[in-house]
């Protein structure tokens, strides 16, 4: 293809060529998970008329923020369980994914100064992009007739095929989104940031939204006015197997080209490897804290930090004050099995539902301190890991640096999220002893989120690579801690859950031994990856 799309198609067997196995991994990834999801219902739940239970639980306020409103919950089908309980965390692999694939096809290459050295064969300015469009597109409706083709052997065809199109309107939104974010920072890690954190805004406006329209909703209408904000609820609001509508999904067809459009005028108005929000200018001298790598760590992650604290904020203050409205609605509902599903005590159901609500402050610092590790894999790939280590600093020093702001910033969003739900929750109740118990039970996850830090120290002391080890290990944590006791996993499928261990504050107090276990466990990680870093060769694996 000649002209603005010139050098497509060797650039599209390249990139294939590099995804051969990192594709077919995603995608199967994504549909076996949602297999999973839908055949463990079935066995935990064999008979329709038991599903009432579980969908009870989903359809109160704290359900409503975990899984959203719940199409179908009042006569449940195993269909309509599978659908309201788990689609929205298959929509959110889908997601992840794709926000991943853009990434690593445009900013990366960019920063890696690969996509520099293509430029000087004869390749358009737009391919690149074009290229990672295509895969985007490519991966999604591979995943969406995966999915789909498992659903059909046991659901209705044309529902299971919109589900599976959700999903991947899901994806492909968010990817797009993360071809906008690629355009604004010269740094993958800052654009990185910026696309996860669009999906954690879309999912706390989900939530919020669907629980402001707890009280009035009816069983043709769920949600409110704040919740069709995020295209997460787009693909909810098809109200598979219970209406299947099918208009939804033009929401985010539409959002994507938008997205594209955008993208594709930011390009066109940046250099190449730069982004169209410019750096700062620096001072003609350094300062003190700059001398030493924990300083320059610190500074290069400010920014990035402050992100986080500020997302970490506004999550905890949003969910904080509906505490006093779930409380009622649940005291109003007095349903005997939610009331024994959070313990048997009625005073304690409020619990429950922060509970919950802390789990998305882990979620952002999980995210930030393996996105923080990664950093060095970017620096050892750029060769600015060489410039810096060319100086009399060692390897080791040089990657507990950047290990230690990750872990200072991670227990910094924990901190503020549980402080934030904490004071919002105060005011709710006009109770103040709340914003100190909520910011220990923040402080409580402190642990397990080092553990996570140290598998992504320790992969990327094997090898660069190996970090996104530490992806799964969160993400199956995540899993098992929201969906787990709903799906009913064995106890030993808990315990390899790293957060299972930190119980689940303020509901669950956490057990110091168990505690002190996880840190230990942390401390064994990282020595283990300052030893194997300072034996590997830069660039080598």
């Amino acid at each position: 293809m000649n002209g603005a799309l010139s050098g497509f198609g060797g650039s599209l067997r390249l990139a294939l060529r590099r995804d051969r196995a990192r594709l077919p991994l995603w995608a199967l990834g994504v549909a076996a998970f949602t297999a999973y999801c839908s055949q463990a219902l079935r066995l935990a739940v064999p008979k329709e008329s038991d599903l009432a239970a579980m969908a009870s639980l989903m359809s109160g306020p704290a359900g409503v923020v975990l899984v959203g409103p719940g199409y179908g919950f009042e006569q449940p089908s195993h269909a309509a369980v599978f659908a309201g309980g788990y689609g929205l965390y298959v929509a959110l692999l889908a997601a992840c994914m794709s926000i991943l694939l853009v990434l690593r096809h445009t900013r990366a290459e960019e920063e890696s100064e690969r996509l520099e050295l293509l430029r000087a064969l004869p390749l358009a300015r737009s391919t690149p992009q074009a290229v990672a469009l295509l895969l985007l597109l490519i991966t999604n409706v591979t995943v969406a007739l995966l999915s789909w083709a498992i659903l059909v052997t046991t659901f209705d065809p044309w529902s299971s095929l919109l589900f599976a199109c959700g999903v991947a309107m899901v994806g492909f939104v968010f990817g797009t989104a993360a071809l906008v974010t690629a355009q604004l920072s010269a740094h993958g890690r800052t654009a990185g940031g910026g696309a996860f954190l669009a999906l954690g805004a879309a999912f706390a406006v989900r939530g919020v939204g669907d629980v402001l329209g707890f009280a009035h909703q009816t069983a043709e209408a769920k949600g409110s006015w704040l919740s069709w904000f995020s295209p997460l609820a787009w693909a909810q609001q098809t109200r598979v197997f219970v209406a299947d509508r099918w208009w939804p999904l033009a929401l985010g067809l539409v959002t994507a080209a938008i997205l594209v459009a955008v993208a594709s005028a930011l390009q066109s108005r940046r250099d190449l490897g730069a982004g169209i929000i410019p750096p700062r200018e620096s001072r003609a001298s350094a300062g003190a804290l700059l001398a030493g790598p924990f300083g320059l760590a610190l500074r290069v992650q400010r920014g990035s930090v402050i992100g986080w604290v500020v997302a970490a904020l506004l999550t905890g203050v949003s969910f904080g004050a509906l505490a006093k409205e779930v409380g009622d609605s649940l005291g109003k509902a007095n349903d005997p099995l939610i009331v024994a599903a959070l313990g048997g005590d009625p005073s304690r159901l409020v619990d429950g539902y922060l509970a919950v609500c802390l789990l998305f402050g882990v979620v952002l610092a999980g995210c930030f301190v393996i996105l923080s590790v990664q950093r060095l894999a970017a620096d050892e790939a750029s060769g600015r890991a060489e410039a810096v280590l060319a100086l009399p600093l060692g390897r080791v020093r040089w990657g507990l640096s950047t290990l230690v702001v990750a872990l200072g910033g991670g227990a910094l969003i924990l901190v503020t999220t549980g402080a934030a739900t904490g004071a919002a929750t105060a005011v709710a109740v006009n109770d103040a002893s709340q914003t100190l118990r909520l910011t220990l039970a923040g402080f409580a996850y402190v642990p397990a989120v080092a553990v996570v830090a140290g598998i992504a120290f320790l992969g990327y002391a094997l090898r660069p690579g190996l970090v996104g080890v530490s992806w799964a290990v969160l993400g199956y944590g995540l899993f098992a801690s929201m969906l787990g006791g709903m799906l009913k996993l064995p106890d030993a499928a808990q315990w390899f859950s790293v957060f299972h261990h930190a119980g689940q504050p303020p509901f669950i107090e956490p057990n110091a031994g168990s505690l002190v276990g996880l840190s230990a466990v942390a401390i064994a990680l990282i020595s283990l990856g300052c030893l194997q870093l300072r034996r590997r060769d830069l660039r080598a694996g």
